[in-house]
């Protein structure tokens, strides 16, 4: 369905612009040959014209994702005896899914811990809007960083704006580096 309408919209935005250069811009012009010559070029403008900013703005964004910075673990936090470790400083969990499986009803123990904030900052308008909304993890005990990872992403042209095709960033940057399994957040510290 969204093809026939994306016809339907292409249709009468050719039909305006040949309406354009019938009465407005076709009589100035007297020899046939540079008529024709000129036809193709608005034509190739008019139909192009409106996606400039979305072919330029590949180009920006490319090279802001290639600039973004790999996720960067900046080490586990330090715990005591409790839900992860026992007094002898062993995990309690044997791996990944156990890990898993036992954060999960002490999801309170583990907010404790844990801190999280992102917001968005734009880096980039011209010739779109591109977006920074890096994830932050903290450690809430003294507030250093357990963990960032870059997030870059651009709702796209003028034409996604406005009709909401690009309501949900159609573009994000391939993020690099190695996101921790959340067994690796945590180490034993016996205060």
């Amino acid at each position: 369905m969204s093809a026939v309408v994306l016809i339907a919209i292409g249709a009468v935005w050719l039909s305006l612009g040949m309406l354009i250069w019938t009465r407005l811009l076709r009589h100035w012009i007297a020899k046939p040959i540079l008529r024709w010559i000129l036809l193709m070029f608005f034509l190739a403008l008019w139909m192009v014209g409106p996606w400039i900013d979305e072919i330029l703005g590949a180009r920006e964004f490319k090279r802001l994702c290639d600039e973004m910075p790999p996720i960067k673990f900046y080490g586990p936090v330090g715990v005591g005896p409790g839900v992860f470790f026992d007094e002898n400083g062993r995990a309690k969990w044997r791996d990944r899914r156990d890990f898993e499986d036992r954060r999960r009803p002490f999801w309170a123990e583990s907010e404790k811990l844990f801190g999280h904030r992102n917001e968005w900052k734009q880096v980039a308008s011209f010739p779109v809007p591109i977006y920074d909304n890096p994830d932050v993890y903290f450690d809430r005990t003294n507030g250093s960083p357990v963990l960032v990872a870059p997030y870059r992403a651009s709702p796209g042209g003028w034409i996604k704006r406005v009709t909401g095709w690009g309501s949900h960033a159609p573009y994000v940057c391939k993020q690099t580096g190695r996101f921790p399994g959340r067994e690796e957040w945590l180490t034993f510290s016996s205060h």
